[in-house]
């Protein structure tokens, strides 16, 4: 994949309690999700999920290779609050009407959530 992400700064809202990020944008929120991913922030990760997604899927070419970029990292990722973040994009993926990203299994996660869920911080 020769994509390349030409836009290299993205502009945030900080709450009024300095406590938190607001992406004003998808490719704002992609390249959040993909840092908070990248960080193992599955905590925060999950808390933006829906709202997220509630706008769709991404479109544009820059934000279908951050999206890509997001679900490749965490195909990889086997930890308990990575399949919980899996969990819940897949639901948003599913209302939007598709199947789940390629090499994500519905099934497996599930597996890993329930044997392993007391541990997990991202579905809390």
């Amino acid at each position: 994949n020769n994509l390349r992400v030409d836009q290299r700064h993205q502009l945030f809202h900080v709450h009024a309690s300095h406590e938190f990020l607001s992406a004003p944008t998808m490719i704002a929120q992609l390249h959040l999700l993909l840092l908070r991913v990248l960080h193992g922030m599955y905590v925060e990760a999950c808390c933006e999920v829906v709202a997220f997604m509630s706008a769709g899927l991404p479109r544009e070419p820059e934000e279908k290779f951050l999206w890509q970029e997001v679900t490749e990292t965490l195909r990889e990722d086997t930890c308990v609050d990575a399949a919980v973040l899996r969990l819940k994009l897949m639901l948003q993926i599913h209302r939007q009407g598709l199947g789940p990203p390629e090499g994500w299994d519905l099934v497996s996660d599930l597996v890993t959530w329930t044997q392993r869920g007391s541990s997990c911080l991202a579905g809390r």
